[in-house]
């Protein structure tokens, strides 16, 4: 498993977190150049005449290269070190959130370009600080850099809005500032924070029932990264792996809202019939069992009146007091799209 980091206003690869160089050349991502000796001496003479930066390293407390490589991707960001410098600015108290966001705030400005050549950096406060959260962290083994990214993203975003423990995406505002629209879109709004956070995105998504042609409500989630599959191919690229994501899925076992809607219809008409029927019947009989047939067909005129109406304008709004039928689960198409890209687009390859 894999971590890309790009800006969001590029196409470029920006920076690459534990992947190594056949990964690179299997996504295309990694040109090897067998340029000749001109070329190599014009290279030379241009990278004398630029000013010297020093990048520092991190060293390696035991298995942790999965933990410096993703401190690296996301030192080089200048977005997200400065969201984290305006989180470590309004965190208060001594909670695991705020300690894991100090901590990270110390590693990421050491990490930044260096005037001369400096020792490498020891992450060990840092590492403690995460561990006191997940101890998987504070183990030897070899982890996962991408359960590490949402373990940090998740804690900024629970220290930026002064809570401890995981917080959701709903819960940062994010969608706050998009109020819920009319004519099928669905969001859900939340008090706005302060702070902006470059790593969160707004995916949308809508499904349609291939029976009745019916297509759901335009439905919002955020996200702070995307986990692609890289296609079974000798050569792909992420702009493959992306149109997989987009690409329109089929879905076997869906519950149509509005096919639900028309088989309660049908039976709720079956029951109209079956009581008047039963009226009929009772003309010579009990008065009493007559009247309640009669309040019983009237109460299903009136729930049937509410679900053409329904079926007719909105089959998503809400049927209180109506139970409705379960017909079998049918095929419908999914797609999801990227509504609004966040700055620092995330990618988790999967392989």
């Amino acid at each position: 498993m894999s971590t890309l980091a790009f800006p969001g206003n590029t196409r470029s690869l920006l920076v690459v977190a534990s992947m190594g160089v056949a990964s690179l050349m299997a996504l295309g991502l990694l040109t090897l150049s067998t340029a000749g000796d001109g070329k190599r001496d014009a290279r030379r003479r241009q990278k004398k005449r630029r000013p010297k930066v020093h990048l520092r390293g991190l060293y390696n407390l035991g298995n942790t290269c999965f933990l410096n490589s993703t401190l690296q991707a996301l030192a080089s960001l200048a977005a997200f070190t400065d969201y984290v410098d305006r989180s470590t600015a309004a965190v208060a108290g001594d909670s695991e959130d705020a300690a894991v966001t100090v901590q990270l705030k110390h590693v990421l400005d050491q990490l930044g370009p260096q005037p001369a050549r400096v020792a490498a950096l020891s992450p060990r406060a840092l590492i403690g600080s995460l561990s006191q959260k997940s101890r998987w962290l504070g183990s030897r083994s070899e982890q996962d850099a991408h359960e590490l990214f949402q373990l940090l993203s998740s804690t900024l975003q629970a220290a930026a809005a002064g809570r401890t423990g995981d917080g959701s995406l709903f819960d940062s505002g994010f969608l706050a500032a998009t109020p819920p629209i009319a004519n099928g879109i669905v969001s859900s709004p939340q008090p706005a924070v302060d702070l902006e956070n470059p790593l969160l995105g707004m995916a949308a998504s809508r499904t349609a029932c291939v029976r009745c042609g019916y297509t759901e409500a335009i439905r919002h989630s955020t996200f702070d990264n995307l986990s692609l599959t890289v296609p079974r191919t000798p050569v792909a690229t992420i702009e493959e792996c992306l149109a997989q994501y987009t690409a329109i899925d089929r879905l076997d076992d869906f519950k149509c809202r509005s096919c639900t809607i028309a088989a309660t219809i049908a039976q709720t008409k079956r029951d109209i019939a079956a009581c008047e029927s039963a009226m009929a019947k009772e003309r010579d009989g009990s008065a009493r069992r007559a009247r309640r047939l009669g309040d019983t067909a009237a109460r299903l005129r009136e729930q049937l009146g509410e679900l053409e109406a329904a079926l007719a304008s909105n089959p998503e709004a809400e049927l209180r007091g109506i139970r409705l039928a379960s017909p079998p689960p049918g095929v419908s198409t999914r797609q999801t799209m990227i509504a609004r890209p966040p700055r620092i687009l995330v990618l988790h390859l999967s392989r």
